[in-house]
């Protein structure tokens, strides 16, 4: 019977998708003409994959985030910044929010992908004519960067697609869940990748061993602009605030704190296994998990049936930034094994951090002078790693001030606002005249 049901309503999206597509097609000539007589415009619209609204609102406190944390390239460069949103339906939704135009599309019916998707297209259109729009750019070379070459093709657009991630380490990690698959086929979206990187006016890793990536996959070296994660740092020059900081339990121990997404890509279960084999040998510390993620449930499980993590390990859940913030300055030792945001930040705090070694981690991490890398999967060299910083303060006070002062150094909101606003420059040069 749900075999059956699943058919009819695939049936009935694809009716509904045959009706659609006429007005997708009215729609492109549309947005042609509506495109022309709006040159003049300078309009960043930016397409995402995945997430809503209330998640990054939650997470980040503002929109800014979804452009790298830009700072202010966008308001620089573009007079109106559009953001989409796809997390996977048809319905749809609009929203104004601290100046941005936000088309937000919230799951509603289970099988109607193929509708949603035209839908989803028919507006985009529709939005990079009225808004004048110069400039489209996909978060990843999936869907979005698919989404984004598509608009600019129709509509005589440029377009960007940004790489944020080692999507192969990702999906070794955590399949489907870590990197994008389509039709469950790492394969067939391996040729998507490749086709919306190498078709793009400009490909925009976020660090060199993704540009690397980028030139195995046949992206020219003159299309690639690296823009470098831009933190705000102003949290991390003021002390330490307990009074944001809330209640961590075990007040009298050393606090090693992971910030983070609790998924398998993030190594998660290797803390866990550092955990337990550092209880066993001493009792001055706790592990302070802060995040949610498609693991929280079992971790929780993991550690409360046993004896030595649930005297060890606290798992916080969502903590706002501010007290994420405070909870890194207030550590002895910073967990980033697979990090981003999450690596910087917790340099930026002045702890030691110990990370594996593995994708472009060795560009912060100095191994024994901001922190230590390990072999990805030692875990004995892990718990080798905390329990030598644990012992010898003086020497964890040295190397998480070195980590401190090259975080600043590389990855300032205000430097990496200058990368982003010359690349965002560079590219407005391909719009139509």
């Amino acid at each position: 019977m749900a075999a059956f049901k699943k058919v009819v309503i695939s049936a009935a999206d694809a009716v509904l998708a045959a009706l659609l597509a006429p007005i997708v097609i009215i729609s492109i000539i549309n947005s042609v003409i509506r495109r022309r007589m709006n040159e003049g415009k300078s309009c960043l619209i930016q397409i995402s994959a995945g997430g809503s609204l209330n998640d990054v609102l939650r997470k980040f406190g503002s929109l800014e985030a979804l452009f790298n944390f830009d700072g202010d390239a966008p308001v620089r460069v573009f007079s109106r910044r559009v953001l989409f949103f796809f997390p996977s339906s048809n319905t749809l939704c609009f929203t104004f929010t601290d100046g941005w135009m936000i088309l937000e599309q919230r799951k509603a019916m289970g099988y109607f992908k193929l509708t949603g998707v035209l839908l989803f297209l028919a507006r985009l259109f529709h939005a990079a004519s009225s808004e004048g729009g110069c400039l489209v750019r996909g978060c990843d070379p999936y869907f979005s960067g698919f989404a984004a070459w598509l608009t600019g093709a129709l509509l005589g657009l440029p377009y960007c697609v940004s790489i944020h991630s080692d999507y192969d380490l990702r999906y070794k990690l955590d399949g489907a869940k870590g990197a994008p698959t389509i039709f469950r086929s790492r394969k067939l979206a391996k040729m998507l990748e490749r086709f919306t990187l190498t078709h793009a006016d400009m490909v925009l890793p976020i660090r060199q061993s993704l540009a690397d990536k980028a030139v195995e996959l046949g992206v020219a070296l003159d299309r690639i602009r690296i823009i470098p994660h831009g933190v705000d740092f102003e949290p991390f020059r003021f002390p330490l605030d307990k009074t944001k900081l809330g209640a961590l339990g075990k007040e009298n121990r050393k606090i090693i704190s992971f910030a983070g997404r609790l998924s398998k890509e993030n190594y998660v279960d290797d803390i866990i296994a550092a955990a337990r084999m550092l209880s066993a040998a001493r009792n001055d510390f706790v592990i302070v998990m802060a995040g949610g993620g498609s693991e929280e449930e079992r971790l929780r499980r993991v550690v409360r049936q046993d004896e030595l993590l649930s005297s060890s390990v606290t798992l916080k859940g969502f903590m706002p930034r501010d007290e994420v913030f405070e909870l890194r300055k207030a550590s002895a030792i910073g967990l980033a094994l697979m990090g981003g945001f999450s690596l910087i930040e917790a340099c930026a705090a002045g702890r030691p951090v110990v990370a594996y070694d593995v994708e472009w981690h060795n560009e912060l991490v100095i191994d024994g002078e901001t922190g230590f890398l390990v072999k990805e999967g030692d875990i004995e060299g892990l718990a080798r790693a905390v329990s030598f910083l644990l012992d010898n303060p003086a020497e964890a006070d040295r190397i998480g001030g070195a980590a401190h002062r090259l975080a600043f150094e590389r990855h300032d909101i205000q430097a990496t606002s200058v990368i982003k606003r010359k690349a965002y420059e560079e590219l407005l040069a391909f719009c139509p005249k």
